[in-house]
């Protein structure tokens, strides 16, 4: 079987053919097999904080909700990369393990620590070292996105969020 190639855009070698690596160790499904776990976990946290009624929604409804979300995603993911064989390379993310890292720490603080404190935190992580993008959107994004979230849910729809142990 033929190896493929994608072609250069480097000077001098403008239609020169390069071979594109291949992966066929775990690297190329660890990516999905984690978000698949993670969002199983999540799945059990959030029944075990009680998902409420269609009336009543309770505060594991939307944590549900993402969980599955991404056990789906992860598991479909990780069926389409295990069974891949001539598909591109695809490694560890680092980007991706830090941003369910971040997710993860962000869901546990939380509870304990309220909305103010670990939201603008986790969105200065997220946009900076996750997305890489510069610090004054990073700024921009941590506070704008911690002001909207609480504007939408705690002000006009009245949500009741965690204060945390310092009134935030």
């Amino acid at each position: 079987m033929a190896e493929p190639t994608t072609t250069s855009n480097t000077p001098g070698g403008a239609g020169d053919a390069e071979p594109v690596p291949r992966t066929s160790g775990p690297g190329r499904w660890l990516t999905s097999a984690v978000a698949t776990v993670v969002g199983a976990a999540a799945v059990v946290h959030a029944l075990r904080m009680g998902v409420g009624s269609a009336a009543e929604p309770g505060p594991g409804l939307w944590p549900l909700v993402a969980g599955l979300l991404l056990v789906g995603s992860g598991a479909v993911s990780t069926l389409i990369d295990v069974r891949a064989s001539d598909g591109p390379a695809v490694g560890i993310n680092v980007r991706v393990l830090l941003g369910i890292s971040a997710l993860v720490t962000y869901i546990l603080a939380f509870r304990s620590y309220g909305l103010l404190l670990p939201t603008p935190l986790f969105l200065l992580f997220w946009v900076r070292v996750v997305a890489g993008d510069g610090w004054r959107v990073a700024i921009a994004t941590a506070v704008l996105g911690t002001a909207g979230f609480w504007l939408v849910f705690a002000e006009a729809l009245q949500v009741p969020l965690p204060i945390g142990p310092f009134g935030l």
